[in-house]
Parts: C-alpha cells; sequence; structure tokens
C-alpha cells in the first residue's frame, strides 16, 4: 500500500487509479510490537493453509530482513503524501481485520482527495487469501470496469 501511494504521487504517469488493500499503517498503531498483537489477534481469523504459505516465506527471508522491512513500514510517513495523491483510490479493508480495521480504511479514503473506502463484510486481514471471492466480488461491485 505504501508502495503504491509513494509510486502515484512520484511518478503520477504510471498510475490511473489504486486499490488498497488491508492498509498496515494504521496511525493508531505505535510500533512494530503493537503491530506484531494485532496480527496474532487475526490468526484465528485466518484459514489456516495461510500459515503453511506465510511462516516458509518469514524463514525464507530470516528475522533480521523481516523487522527491518517492519522498521521501514514505520519509518515512512504515508500520511503526509496522501493528500498529494490524484488518481482514484479504493482502499479495501475487512469487517474483522484487527491489522487495519475498518475505521482506518474508513480514514485512509478520507485523506485522498478521491478516495473511497469499501469493507468487506466477514472478512479478515488476509482477505486476498481467506475471502478471495467475496473481496473480488466487493470490489467488481465497488469500481467501473474497465478503469
Amino acid at each position: 500500500v505504501q508502495m503504491s501511494t509513494l509510486l502515484a504521487t512520484t511518478r503520477p504517469d504510471l498510475v490511473r487509479s489504486l486499490i488498497l488493500i488491508g492498509p498496515t499503517r494504521d496511525p493508531d498503531v505505535s510500533g512494530p510490537v503493537q503491530l506484531m498483537l494485532r496480527g496474532l489477534k487475526d490468526i484465528p481469523r485466518e484459514r489456516q493453509s495461510l500459515w503453511s504459505i506465510w511462516i516458509p516465506d518469514l524463514l525464507r527471508a530470516g528475522l533480521r530482513r523481516s523487522l527491518f522491512m517492519l522498521g521501514q513500514l514505520f519509518a515512512d510517513n504515508q500520511l503526509a503524501r496522501l493528500g498529494d495523491v490524484r488518481q482514484r483510490v479504493l482502499v479495501v479493508g475487512g469487517e474483522r481485520d484487527p491489522i487495519a480495521p475498518a475505521h482506518w480504511v474508513r480514514d485512509l479514503a478520507s485523506r485522498v482527495p478521491r478516495g473511497e473506502a469499501l469493507i468487506v463484510r466477514n472478512a479478515s486481514h488476509a482477505m486476498n487469501y481467506s475471502d478471495a471471492v467475496e473481496m473480488a466480488t466487493a470490489i467488481d461491485r465497488a469500481i467501473d470496469l474497465p478503469i
């Protein structure tokens, strides 16, 4: 999500519109530990087969690199550039997502001049995996195709 908004503001010629799914940089989260605690809360809400993919990926990346990337997430000031995003932006969140709660999804969408929020019923954070059909159906209904 953060890389998408950075690209949209630095190279707007490359971005027509954005769909931001499960934005993780909720300003109510004070740091990496609090974000990881929200992630633990999400575990029982996801399909358990997700962890057979996610854990090996984490091990391949290594703890040091993963913690570094988490630190970069918090170092980036995405909020400061949201008002400069001129493209149409659909921010999608899950109704049961503790990492990117619905209030944050709506808040992020309101900070973008052409932003709109979409909350997928009963979806968790990894809705692209655990609730893929519901997420895709909701997005199809929310956007005008083709973009």
